[in-house]
């Protein structure tokens, strides 16, 4: 999913990184934060070492400005449920087309944006 992913966007013009899990996400943002960091993270929730809840938790203490989009095939738990209501920009429920992946990366970068 993650080659996929990278794919798709990359070939849709964004530069794209990518981390195996939670914990390598949370180090690449670290080391990415002297260069301006990233605008925008896309996580799916179910990852080994740091979940995607984790990972969320991290980018909003630290990277506040910097919109997370969820992908997950655990849309009917009620964390998941409030987690969208109160700190995803947005969330997607697999599978999901790429279309729609698309269509919420370009509203999160123009609402970081504006």
């Amino acid at each position: 999913m993650r080659a996929l992913l990278m794919d798709e966007l990359t070939e849709a013009g964004y530069l794209v990184s990518q981390a195996v899990d939670g914990a390598e996400g949370e180090q690449k943002l670290s080391q990415a934060a002297s260069t301006g960091g990233f605008n925008l993270i896309i996580t799916d929730l179910k990852m080994p070492r740091v979940s995607g809840r984790g990972l969320l938790a991290i980018v909003k203490e630290r990277y506040p400005t910097v919109p997370v989009i969820a992908i997950t095939a655990y849309a009917d738990e009620p964390e998941v449920v409030k987690s969208y209501h109160t700190d995803f920009f947005a969330y997607l429920r697999k599978p999901f087309k790429m279309e729609e992946l698309k269509t919420a990366v370009e509203a999160a970068l123009r609402n970081r944006v504006n």
